[in-house]
């Protein structure tokens, strides 16, 4: 295998998390206030 299943699950796990997870920038590397979030 030459990485290519690797890198698909990289992008798909980097977009999920954009999308689902972190709507309001949650990769920025300022201080925000701690929250909760529940995922059902």
């Amino acid at each position: 295998m030459d990485g290519t299943l690797g890198l698909i699950w990289l992008l798909t796990s980097l977009t999920d998390m954009t999308l689902n997870d972190c709507p309001n920038g949650c990769l920025r590397t300022e201080r925000q206030e701690p929250q909760i979030f529940y995922q059902l």
